[in-house]
């Protein structure tokens, strides 16, 4: 069940922010909030056709790296915008079949990597 904020009342297990102070991460989504604490703006592009992201740097690309991308947006870590394209960022290479935009940390996702920065993660 989910409020207007569409925030879980329970431990559903999708998002960080359900009772529990327990956050399983993948190691790409670890390693994409690792990148986010170091450069907080990534280019991204939406195939409009697919429906897919993809970050438009060459140590995150990838469908892996994909859906870790879209895994973090889920939990209220990540930001992704479709329509704002970074400036000075090279969109040349996707034409009109593809959104230009961006992604960032939401407040959430700043405070997880500082935390992660601070206590450090038990792997499992």
């Amino acid at each position: 069940m989910t409020d207007n904020n569409g925030c879980c009342s329970g431990s559903c297990g999708s998002c960080s922010g359900c009772g529990t102070n327990e956050l399983i991460l993948t190691e790409k989504e670890l390693d994409l909030l690792t990148h986010f604490g170091e450069i907080p703006f990534y280019p991204i592009v939406r195939n409009l056709r697919t429906d897919t992201t993809e970050i438009l740097d060459s140590e995150l690309s990838g469908k892996e790296y994909a859906d870790a991308l879209a895994a973090l947006e889920f939990r209220g870590l990540v930001s992704i915008d479709n329509r704002i394209p970074l400036s000075g960022c090279d969109y040349s290479g996707y034409g009109i079949e593809y959104d230009h935009g961006s992604a960032a940390l939401t407040a959430a996702g700043q405070r997880l990597v500082e935390q992660l920065e601070l206590f450090g993660i038990e792997e499992i």
